[in-house]
C-alpha cells in the first residue's frame, strides 16, 4: 500500500485492460493510474513529475520489446524514480488462473492508517538492504541477498549469479551465493540460452513464472543450468543502467507462487541495490590494492 498522491503510469492501448488495472491498482495498492499508448509520453510524464511516479508498466507487445526496452534504459540512465515492469510480468493481473492473488485489500481511507503501512513498507525494506550494507566481501553480500529473498517471499531456495567480467565480451556467469543450502563448487554457464534469459540479458526482463507445469521446457532448462526442480521462479535482473551485472533467482519447489506487485517491486529494488553495492566493494577492493602498491 502505497501513500496518498502517488501514481502509477500503464502504456498500453488496451481499454479494457485500462479500466480493469485502474480500480485494482487504486484498491489493493492505493496507486492512481494513468495510461498512455505513446512510449515517449510515458518517459515525459515521468520527466516532469518524477516523484509522484511509483511505478510504470509497459506494454512490450504495443511496440516491440527493444522499444520497450528502450524506455526502461532511459528511465534508469536519467536516474528516474519509478521502477519499472514490463506487463507479461504481472501475471496476478494478466493470468485468471490466479484468482487468489487478485482479491482486493479492505479499502482504508484512514490516512493514519496509509502512514503506517509506509512506514511499514520502509522499515521491511531496510531490514532487507542492511545486511547487505554490513557485507564485507562480494560472496557474502550475495548470500545475505538470497537469505533476504527466502524470508521475504516465504520460498524454498534462492541463487545469485554475476556475470564473468574476466572475459570480453562477456557471455559466462557462474553461481556465487546459493541459499540455504550450501554452494558447491560453481562451473561456469553460458549466460544466454532459451528466449527467456536471452531477454532477461538484452533488455533486463524479469523473469515470473507462476507454475513451471505450464512450461515444461524451461522448468528443464533451469534444472539443467541450476541442478534445482522448481515449481515457481521469480528471476530478477541486477544491472547498472542498462548493463547487466548479474540476477537473483527465487524458486519454490512444489506448489505455484504467484508473485505479487510488491513482493517483485522490492525485489526489484533489492537487486539494484545489490547490484551498486557489488560495484562498491569491487571499487574498494581496488582502491585498497592500489594504496598497498603505492606505500
Amino acid at each position: 500500500m502505497y501513500s496518498s498522491g502517488k501514481k502509477a503510469i500503464l502504456m498500453t492501448n488496451d481499454g479494457h485492460l485500462k479500466r480493469r488495472m485502474h480500480d485494482y491498482f487504486m484498491l489493493r495498492y492505493n496507486l492512481l493510474l494513468e495510461s498512455t499508448p505513446d512510449a515517449l509520453d510515458v518517459l515525459e510524464r515521468i520527466d516532469s513529475d518524477d516523484d509522484g511516479y511509483e511505478l510504470a508498466i509497459l506494454d512490450e507487445n504495443l511496440v516491440g520489446l527493444a522499444t520497450t526496452s528502450h524506455v526502461l534504459k532511459n528511465i534508469k540512465d536519467r536516474g528516474m524514480n519509478p521502477n519499472v515492469l514490463y506487463l507479461s510480468t504481472l501475471q496476478e493481473v494478466v493470468n485468471p488462473s490466479f484468482q487468489n492473488e487478485m482479491k482486493f485489500l479492505p479499502e482504508y481511507s484512514d490516512e493514519n492508517y496509509r502512514d503506517v503501512q509506509a512506514q511499514t513498507t520502509l522499515q521491511k525494506m531496510m531490514s532487507i538492504c542492511d545486511p547487505i550494507i554490513e557485507s564485507i566481501s562480494v560472496r557474502e553480500l550475495m548470500l545475505n541477498c538470497c537469505q533476504d529473498l527466502v524470508n521475504f517471499l516465504g520460498v524454498d531456495s534462492a541463487l545469485a549469479v554475476l556475470a564473468r567480467f574476466d572475459q570480453n565480451p562477456v557471455y559466462l556467469g557462474s553461481v556465487v551465493a546459493h541459499y540455504p543450502d550450501l554452494l558447491a563448487e560453481s562451473t561456469a554457464f553460458r549466460l544466454r540460452g532459451g528466449q527467456y534469459f536471452n531477454d532477461l540479458l538484452d533488455y533486463l526482463k524479469p523473469i515470473h513464472i507462476p507454475d513451471l507445469n505450464t512450461d515444461i521446457a524451461f522448468c528443464k532448462e533451469l534444472n539443467e543450468r541450476f541442478s534445482v526442480l522448481a515449481r515457481a521462479v521469480l528471476i530478477v535482473p541486477m544491472a547498472l543502467g542498462d548493463k547487466l551485472i548479474g540476477y537473483l533467482a527465487a524458486f519454490r519447489h512444489s506448489t505455484p507462487r504467484c508473485f505479487n506487485l510488491t513482493e517483485i517491486d522490492r525485489c526489484l529494488r533489492l537487486a539494484d541495490f545489490a547490484a551498486a553495492s557489488v560495484v562498491d566493494i569491487y571499487h574498494a577492493s581496488v582502491l585498497k590494492i592500489k594504496h598497498s602498491m603505492d606505500s
